[in-house]
């Protein structure tokens, strides 16, 4: 704990990346409620429900190597910022797109997003913080991700007494954006220097 405060008293770059991170991360986890309701609330069946976290679960699922290499071989602060506005992108669309079919399409892109986020984010936290601070930079990121799952469920449950799904969605959407934002700015995990990326194998093989 000591350390993890340390860190972020000494650090304005390890402050701005968490701060982006647990606004998202909020956002996500009531997101995930809103998600299910509206599903729910547009087609009236428990298949739609399937489907929906089907989608948003199976491009990290199935695409795990294939962004761990993305992130290994490019920027990870771009790979990162492109994962944001592209979480973006598909939870704005959720909310204010009715069709089932563009519902799972927008849903199989956030999960995407969050496929190539998470390496990104592991792999370039060490140029963000020094090795030395690397443990409790890393604890931290988890720590603000199980936070976001257990207390932005409880959060939708009381922002949806007041608004509708469709809002949260928007809203979550909008988290997006300020985090794509704030990581933008930042000293992110750049390509390795000195690296022929001209004579790597390709994408696939990598993966």
């Amino acid at each position: 704990m000591r350390a993890t405060l340390d860190l972020l008293r000494h650090s304005r770059p390890a402050r701005i990346f968490f701060l982006a991170h647990a606004q998202s991360a909020l956002g996500t986890g009531a997101a995930y409620v809103a998600l299910l309701v509206l599903a729910y609330e547009r087609y009236r069946s428990p298949w739609a429900i399937t489907l929906v976290l089907l989608a948003e679960f199976l491009p990290a699922m199935a695409l795990g190597p294939l962004f761990g290499a993305a992130a290994d071989r490019w920027s990870r602060r771009t790979c990162a910022v492109v994962s944001d506005l592209v979480r973006a992108v598909a939870f704005l669309g959720i909310g204010l797109v009715s069709g089932f079919e563009a519902m799972i399409v927008l849903a199989l892109l956030a999960g995407a997003g969050s496929g190539l986020f998470t390496p990104a984010v592991l792999a370039g936290l060490p140029s963000l913080v020094g090795k030395e601070r690397l443990p409790p930079a890393t604890s931290l990121f988890g720590a603000i991700n199980d936070i976001g799952h257990i207390v932005g469920p409880a959060l939708a449950g009381l922002l949806l007494l007041a608004v509708g799904p469709e809002t949260l969605m928007i809203v979550n959407g909008a988290s997006f954006l300020v985090s794509a934002a704030l990581i933008a700015v930042l000293p992110f995990g750049a390509v390795r220097h000195g690296e022929d990326v001209e004579r790597r194998r390709s994408l696939l093989a990598e993966a």
